[in-house]
């Protein structure tokens, strides 16, 4: 019952804090002279990939958590592509996320040569997950910087 309570009470805090945390921040920065800084305005949400890392760690498969972890680096990539980039679209800032889409087929190329075949396959799986979204991610960053072109910005 002890040891309930105590989970309780942690996920209870971590709610709070995730609930609270980016909108504080957005608040604050929002009301002091670094407003103009799109970025720091957004700092607030890094509390969701860590607790939905917090989440990820907890799983007991190592394929799953290589898995989900490298989905969770591709999604963060576009979302500080996308806000990070401004007015400005540059090719490099659209096809990042694709680009950290496939940065598990390497590993897998290199494991399956070198006969690791569970890191091989769990890169192989993970690319193919992580590719599809990190380019689909790419192709939205990149109808959004045409669109925001026909109206003068993002």
């Amino acid at each position: 019952m002890k040891g309930l309570l105590r989970t309780l009470s942690l996920h209870a805090s971590l709610v709070l804090i995730v609930l609270l945390v980016p909108v504080a921040v957005y608040e604050l920065v929002s009301q002091s002279r670094l407003r103009d800084m799109e970025l720091l305005a957004f700092g607030g949400a890094l509390v969701y990939p860590a607790y939905i890392g917090l989440w990820i760690r907890k799983l007991r498969s190592a394929r799953s958590r290589f898995i989900l972890y490298h989905l969770l680096l591709v999604l963060v990539t576009a979302f500080m592509a996308l806000i990070a980039g401004g007015n400005q679209p540059t090719m490099a800032r659209i096809v990042i996320p694709a680009i950290v889409g496939a940065a598990a087929l390497p590993v897998a190329a290199i494991a399956g040569l070198r006969g690791n075949r569970w890191l091989a396959i769990t890169g192989l799986g993970s690319a193919a997950i992580s590719l599809p979204v990190g380019a689909a991610l790419s192709w939205g960053i990149f109808v959004a910087a045409a669109l925001s072109g026909m109206r003068g910005g993002i």
